[in-house]
C-alpha cells in the first residue's frame, strides 16, 4: 500500500513537472473530477492541463465540486500554475470510505495446496520442455539447411511435435493453476 502511494506521488510529481516544461498549466483536486472555471468559463475537470486563452491578463480560477466548498485563486498575467487543491466537504457530503469495513482480504474458502502445487509444477515443467524441444527442432533445422542431412529433418519434425504437445500441456497446467487459485 505504501509503495503504491509512493509510486502514485512520484508519477503525479512527474506529470505536473512535465506539464510546466511543455508550457501547460496543471490544476488538480482531491477528490478529482471537480469542475475548473477560468474567468467564469468551464475549462474542464480535474486533473486538467490547459493553456490560458489570454495570458496577457490575470486569470481567475474556481474549482467547484458538489458537496464541497469552492476554491478560488488568481494567477497573475504570464504566470504558470502547478497546483493540487484539497477540497473541503460542506458538511452535507458524506465522504466515501476507501476501505470497505467488514471485508476480508482472504478467500471465502481456504485454497487447496496440493492441486495448486501440482498444477504449478506441470505448467513449469511442460513450459521448460516446450522451450527445450523447440530449441532442438531449431538446431536440427539449421543442421538440415547447412548440411542437407535428411536425418536432421526427421528429428526436427519429431521435436516440433513434442514441443507442440508440451505447449498444450503447459496451457492446461496453467489453466488448472488459475482454476485452483481463483475459482475453486
Amino acid at each position: 500500500m505504501l509503495l503504491a502511494m509512493l509510486f502514485s506521488t512520484v508519477l503525479q510529481a512527474q506529470d505536473s513537472t512535465n506539464a510546466l516544461l511543455m508550457n501547460y498549466n496543471y490544476i488538480n483536486s482531491v477528490p478529482q473530477n471537480a469542475a475548473v472555471h477560468v474567468n467564469g468559463s468551464l475549462a474542464g475537470y480535474t486533473p486538467l492541463y490547459l493553456i490560458w486563452s489570454d495570458s496577457s491578463r490575470a486569470n481567475e480560477v474556481s474549482i467547484l465540486l458538489e458537496g464541497f466548498s469552492a476554491e478560488k485563486f488568481t494567477v497573475d498575467a504570464g504566470d504558470k500554475v502547478n497546483r493540487t487543491v484539497s477540497l473541503n466537504p460542506t458538511g452535507k457530503t458524506k465522504l466515501l470510505s476507501q476501505v470497505n469495513e467488514g471485508k476480508s482480504t482472504y478467500f471465502a474458502k481456504p485454497r487447496k495446496i496440493v492441486p495448486i502445487v501440482l498444477s504449478s509444477l506441470v505448467a513449469l515443467g511442460s513450459g521448460a520442455a516446450a522451450f527445450y524441444y523447440k530449441k532442438l527442432a531449431s538446431d536440427n533445422r539449421e543442421k538440415y539447411e547447412l548440411d542437407g542431412d535428411l536425418d536432421a529433418l526427421d528429428k526436427k519434425g519429431k521435436y516440433d511435435v513434442l514441443s507442440g504437445v508440451s505447449l498444450v500441456v503447459f496451457q492446461m497446467g496453467f489453466g488448472a493453476l488459475m482454476y485452483y487459485l481463483f475459482l475453486d
